[in-house]
């Protein structure tokens, strides 16, 4: 019980402020999923042929110019009325890179932007599920992270992690409260003991829920509590067999 207290001290001392501002936090999902995909055009396109071809360590069986075609693919089968169940499969995710593979970077991208503004309409009606944005969010870093051109804009990934927080509050509801504390911002996710409390980047923090960290750079983390249980839960696919990194 004193223990408990302590830590419940600790975290009210550590964590300044909801780096998601509670419940007044409104993101423009649409936005966000454009903006990326502006992001990732005008980074690829700014690259060598040789660039192109380097394989991605966030997906390892696809190459820079792959991680674009499934991309592009995936929005042209969300237009087309694939739910983001199917378009999500091993077997279909590779048919779209599949099917792409020979066509320049060019036409890919002008593939994508096609269908781009039917994207976004469909995400502005709420009808598709947030792992569509987090997914060009999540291959955005993967891209930048093989190339070593550092990540995202910050207002960018934080979205994306507070864009996710309901979901990852049901996958991980279940343990008990966890907070994550980075600096003087922090996110608790789930509620009741046990309490848990991590430090570690929020980047970090969200590249794991997205499968994008080992769990052995997990365990490193500065953890109180009891944290065994976390390693597989937090990564939606469980944690990436080797470590990854995209420095600042």
């Amino acid at each position: 019980m004193l223990e408990a207290s302590r830590r419940g001290q600790r975290r009210r001392s550590i964590c300044g402020r909801d780096a998601g501002q509670g419940s007044n936090l409104v993101i423009d999902s649409a936005a966000l999923y454009r903006e990326s995909r502006e992001r990732i055009a005008a980074f690829v396109r700014s690259t060598t042929e040789e660039q192109r071809a380097v394989v991605v360590p966030g997906c390892p069986e696809w190459t820079v110019s792959d991680t674009v075609a499934h991309l592009a693919g995936g929005a042209v089968d969300i237009v087309a009325g694939y739910s983001v169940a199917t378009i999500s499969t091993d077997e279909h995710t590779a048919n779209q890179v599949k099917q792409r593979r020979g066509r320049s970077l060019e036409e890919v991208l002008a593939e994508w932007e096609s269908v781009a503004e039917g994207v976004e309409r469909i995400i502005a009606a709420q009808t598709l599920p947030i792992e569509l944005v987090s997914d060009v969010l999540s291959h955005e870093a993967d891209i930048r992270g093989a190339l070593g051109a550092g990540r995202p804009p910050k207002a960018a990934w934080m979205a994306a992690l507070n864009l996710g927080r309901p979901r990852l509050t049901k996958r991980l509801g279940h343990l008990g409260e966890l907070t994550i504390i980075d600096g003087e911002d922090c996110i608790t996710v789930g509620s009741g003991k046990p309490a848990t409390i991590v430090e570690v980047d929020l980047y970090d923090f969200w590249r794991s829920a997205l499968g994008r960290r080992s769990r052995k750079q997990m365990t490193a983390w500065k953890w109180s509590g009891d944290f065994e249980p976390y390693l597989q839960e937090i990564p939606v696919l469980g944690p990436t067999q080797m470590a990854l990194s995209e420095p600042p």
